[in-house]
């Protein structure tokens, strides 16, 4: 381990004299320059012993102006003052408690960064969870309408294919043969009906048909009054519709108003939508 040198009278007397006799300024920098270790503040206390305070004497004894002896009284002191700081602050600093480490403060925000940006990629397929639900829910809408069409129209023929039994039975009378002719085309004309289950079609069409009032902002329930409206007086206007979904408290949410009556817009779409199911139907 390496020793520190220390600075004592002889070393600081040998210094002044060098100085001296080069004809330099004898200042405690001056000496701590020449010397090239030690503190200001040793070397002024060496310096004051050697010189017996003559500096100060002389300004006395010269009527120096007191502001002159006081500049040279703080010169001297200074340097001992600012040895004693030093001195207490390399006692006290070791016993400050250490400031947090900045890389560990870095290494969290890093994290908390992290932990954000996954929760913002949830909350974007939470909100593309949603669009293709309601998606989903808008189809199997179309589709249901579809089926009740599908499900009027069967009836429609059913009523016609009835009457037309009716008159070959008033016209056959009691022939027979006619009869089993007719039986076997009745059945025949009956196929396509038992390919499909309309049984469920028709509880669901009756549930459907009733009024709803649980809640008059679903577009959905809308779109079914409207419809039933529809089937009931095929000439009804889309203006007419809407006053009449508007005067049983039918209304539809947007973004820049709130809820609002549905446009007439809104319904000749509907009206074209369902007018195209019936065409393809055909």
């Amino acid at each position: 381990m390496t020793h520190k040198k220390r600075v004592n009278e002889t070393i600081v007397r040998q210094a002044i004299e060098a100085l001296e006799a080069q004809g330099k300024k004898t200042s405690v920098r001056a000496l701590l320059a020449h010397i090239g270790y030690g503190s200001m503040g040793t070397i002024a206390k060496y310096k004051n012993q050697i010189e017996g305070h003559h500096d100060t004497n002389v300004a006395v004894d010269k009527q120096v102006d007191i502001f002159q002896v006081a500049r040279l009284v703080l010169t001297e002191m200074l340097p001992v003052l600012e040895d004693r700081i030093q001195t207490h602050l390399q006692q006290v600093i070791p016993t400050l408690t250490p400031l947090p480490d900045y890389s560990s403060l870095e290494g969290h925000l890093r994290t908390t960064q992290e932990e954000l940006r996954q929760k913002e990629s949830e909350l974007r397929e939470m909100r593309q969870l949603y669009h293709s639900v309601l998606a989903d829910r808008s189809e199997k809408t179309r589709a249901a309408i579809a089926l009740k069409h599908r499900l009027a129209k069967a009836k429609q023929e059913a009523e016609e294919k009835d009457q037309k039994l009716n008159q070959l039975n008033a016209l056959l009378g009691n022939h027979t043969d006619a009869q089993d002719w007719l039986t076997l085309t009745v059945s025949s004309m009956y196929e396509v009906e038992n390919e499909i289950d309309y049984t469920a079609l028709v509880a669901w069409n009756a549930v459907s048909a009733q009024a709803v009032t649980v809640d008059r902002t679903d577009p959905e329930q809308a779109e079914a009054r409207a419809l039933y409206l529809w089937q009931v007086q095929p000439s009804v206007s889309a203006r007419e519709l809407s006053q009449q979904l508007q005067q049983e408290g039918f209304q539809t949410m947007t973004a820049k108003h709130g809820l609002q009556a549905y446009s007439t817009q809104t319904i000749k779409k509907w009206l074209k939508q369902w007018q195209q199911a019936q065409i393809s139907e055909k």
